[in-house]
């Protein structure tokens, strides 16, 4: 999107990362960890007073900070720069010195980095030790008044330090990512920085709002424990924050290890001429060494943590502290070797045990109640969405730094779920989620089944798209249907992608379902893409036209007929597929009695459609009149004979309006012959544009007259039209939630103490 590569959004992460971690480092950092290890600097500095910043305004340090944050990040840049200029320079000299060695090639290679990085101490040194020579001058009281309130101390040699050490930093990070397509930051380390910043927030939320007040207004008061603090100050967070975070990242370098090295383990394996038992049993044994020696290296470093922490730390027990650190560890532990399941799908989990627990029950009211409770849940999400921003936006005044960290830690994990366009890769998709038997309840509250046309000739092995109508006011069903154990029965070996317009992939929690469910964009490419790895797709071909004319009182169902779009792309997928491509007409009995919109000029909304691609004269209502419940309808679900989309090179209108006329035909036969059974006898079925009938015997002998290509040999289907043009609403999305989270973190900064940032970490 415009016209960024992967790699240039990689590197400005990176450089964003750097500066927001070093300006907190010397914003807050550095003054915290100093007095919580409380180190006498009497033996480095003659004289000095340890009391950081005592001198400095707030606006002040934040300037300092900001300057420091500045430099440092261009000085890692630099390193990275370093490492290309080492690198270029040393292939060079390699090739006139004829050097074939590669141990001789990274020789020289160390050897010019060695050089390089003492050249830039030395020259570093010089320039502070010139600044700060003038002790009358601004710098050296700036610095001074940073640091300490009296005393010397060896600027030149300190700040010379931790330049060298960026640039280390910056050189190191180019080294290791020099083969990897992210070379300034690869996928793998940017996993890893996304859960230590979260990981680190979360545990700021928790000791501050949660650990905290809980052991002082519950827990000590049943424990035998006198604590010498009584106070929590910023110390104790900081420490406690610092603390876990390493804690957690520990676990999640073991779990990589022990990953990597059981897949290595497997890999060396002896040969397969040795007993399976002798085989198991070897890398059992193997295993348990391991498992011991981690045992061993967590106790250890937990009782070394614990001892420190709680000889600088006397607020709660050294066993609790224990059992944090260990539980921290295992947190990390299971996050990197993919153990640990989703908190999503925990949340799921347990709202979701009275229902599971009652399935047995037909009859329990407590399942009646939870089934219309998950049905009204599922077909409001984004009105949980939209209840979440005004109850947190109020809340703000009262919690302004709980509400603000936690936006904050939420912001920065569900942003990795836009990465790779999900809504085209369907990289979310999640088996486990499109089976879940949650759906079969869903499908029972509706009381929904499936009528097929006599016996359906179904190739798992082709490719399908199902087109579902009526469109309804929100059309979940055409979702869920497809993942019921009646549909995987009687259509085996084939789920469809449910492909929804491409705005609702940019809905928080609306796009969580649909992409969990192995949902699509329904542009062009994303049904290209979908048929491609999925094999059949389920989308409505009807769109809103048919949500505009959607009434549950209306005998007449309207089906939107005048889209001609969706055949044109069968015809042009079918020429570039290996497999035979099939439209599916279907047709959901009862679906636009679920809901009604409310009432307003039919000219409005057709402008609104049109112009916007969504009708904002939008709100739903169903049982009683009440917003978004729907009411309880039963759902039929009629599947018309698949039609065989010829393989024609360049498909004309005609081919078109042929392939067109035999769709709605069938989708009006198995209408007719399905709407008594469904109990919609009295129903009628209506196109907004007529329809010329086509039986089947006619399109058959249309078909024979067509001169059909053979199946492709390069199936190239997805390559086809290329990536989705949705960057605009990509745009207006982003502009939309940074407006949304700008009003939020404002009116929470307007109840903090001092500045933003200074209210949110003071």
């Amino acid at each position: 999107m415009l016209g960024i590569t992967p790699k240039q959004r990689s590197f400005a992460l990176l450089v964003m990362s750097v500066f927001g971690l070093t300006y907190l480092w010397f914003r807050r950092g550095i003054f915290n960890v100093w007095d919580s290890i409380g180190m006498d600097p009497s033996h480095l500095v003659q004289g000095a007073r340890p009391e950081a910043g005592a001198s400095l305004e707030s606006e002040d340090k934040a300037q300092f900070a900001l300057i420091a944050a500045g430099t440092h990040t261009a000085v890692l840049i630099c390193g990275m720069v370093l490492f290309i200029v080492i690198h270029m320079l040393v292939n060079e000299g390699s090739r006139l010195l004829k050097l074939r060695s590669t141990a001789a090639s990274w020789t020289l290679h160390g050897v010019s980095t060695i050089a390089s990085t003492i050249a830039f101490y030395f020259g570093m040194f010089h320039f502070f030790q010139g600044t700060f020579d003038n002790k009358d001058g601004f710098a050296y009281r700036w610095a001074r008044g940073f640091f300490y309130e009296e005393g010397e101390l060896p600027f030149a040699s300190c700040a010379s330090m931790s330049y060298c050490l960026c640039l280390l930093c910056g050189y190191t990070i180019k080294l290791a990512t020099r083969d990897s397509r992210f070379s300034a930051f690869p996928k793998c380390y940017r996993r890893w920085v996304w859960h230590v910043l979260a990981a680190f927030l979360a545990a700021y939320v928790f000791f501050r709002y949660i650990a905290i007040p809980v052991w002082h207004n519950v827990v000590h008061h049943y424990l035998p424990y006198d604590p010498r603090e009584r106070e929590v100050n910023h110390k104790f967070i900081t420490v406690a924050t610092a603390t876990h975070t390493i804690a957690l990242v520990v676990g999640m370098a073991a779990g990589t290890v022990t990953y990597r090295s059981w897949n290595i383990l497997r890999s060396c394996m002896p040969p397969s001429s040795l007993p399976q038992s002798a085989r198991f049993l070897l890398a059992f044994t193997l295993f348990v060494l391991w498992g011991l020696f981690l045992v061993s290296f967590v106790y250890s470093g937990t009782q070394l943590a614990t001892s420190w922490l709680h000889s600088h730390i006397h607020i709660v027990p050294p066993t609790f502290l224990s059992v944090s650190l260990l539980t921290w560890f295992v947190w990390g532990f299971l996050l990197l070797t993919g153990q640990l399941p989703s908190l999503l799908f925990a949340i799921i989990t347990v709202y979701l045990l009275p229902l599971k627990m009652t399935r047995g029950d037909p009859a329990s009211r407590v399942r009646h109640v939870w089934q219309a409770l998950t049905i009204y849940i599922i077909y409001n999400l984004q009105i949980f969405v939209a209840m979440s921003l005004v109850v947190t936006f109020a809340a703000a005044a009262y919690f302004p730094h709980f509400i603000t960290a936690g936006w904050i830690i939420i912001i920065a994990r569900y942003a990795q779920t836009y990465r790779n366009h999900p809504a085209l890769t369907g990289w979310r998709a999640r088996l486990d989620f499109r089976n879940h038997w949650v759906f079969d309840e869903m499908a029972s509250y509706f009381q929904h089944s499936i009528h097929t046309q006599g016996k359906l000739s179904i190739d798992p092995s082709h490719r399908y798209i199902f087109g579902f109508h009526p469109h309804g006011i929100l059309p979940i069903s055409a979702g869920f249907i497809t993942s019921t154990t009646a549909w995987r029965s009687m259509f085996a070996g084939m789920m469809p992608a449910p492909l929804s317009s491409s705005i609702l992939h940019h809905v928080p929690l609306l796009r969580d379902f649909l992409q969990l469910a192995g949902g699509g964009d329904v542009s062009r490419g994303g049904i290209a893409a979908a048929l491609k790895r999925t094999g059949s797709v389920v989308m409505l071909p009807g769109g809103q036209q048919e949500l505009l004319t959607s009434s549950s009182q209306s005998k007449e169902i309207v089906v939107s007929s005048k889209h001609r779009g969706f055949v044109r792309l069968a015809l042009k997928l079918a020429a570039a597929s290996s497999k035979p491509i099939h439209l599916v007409p279907m047709f959901n009995f009862g679906e636009n009695m679920i809901l009604d919109n409310v009432q307003a000029p039919m000219a409005w909304q057709r402008f609104s459609v049109k112009k916007l691609r969504a009708n904002v004269f939008f709100l739903p209502y169903g049982v009683c009149g009440l917003p978004g419940v729907p009411r309880r309808e039963r759902l039929t679900t009629a599947v018309a004979q698949p039609i065989e989309v010829p393989r024609i090179a360049t498909p004309t209108e005609e081919h078109v309006d042929l392939l067109h006329r035999r769709y709605f035909t069938a989708l009006r036969e198995v209408f007719d012959e399905t709407r008594a059974c469904a109990g919609h006898g009295d129903k009628t079925l209506g196109f907004d544009v007529p329809v010329t009938p086509l039986s089947q015997a006619q399109w058959e002998s249309e078909r024979a007259r067509l001169t059909l290509q053979p199946l492709c040999e390069d199936d190239h289907i997805d390559k086809l039209f290329g990536l989705p043009g949705d960057g605009l609403e990509r745009l207006f999305t982003g502009v939309f939630w940074a407006v949304v989270f700008s009003c939020i973190f404002l009116h929470a900064a307007v109840y903090m103490e001092g500045g933003f940032l200074e209210g949110l970490f003071a």
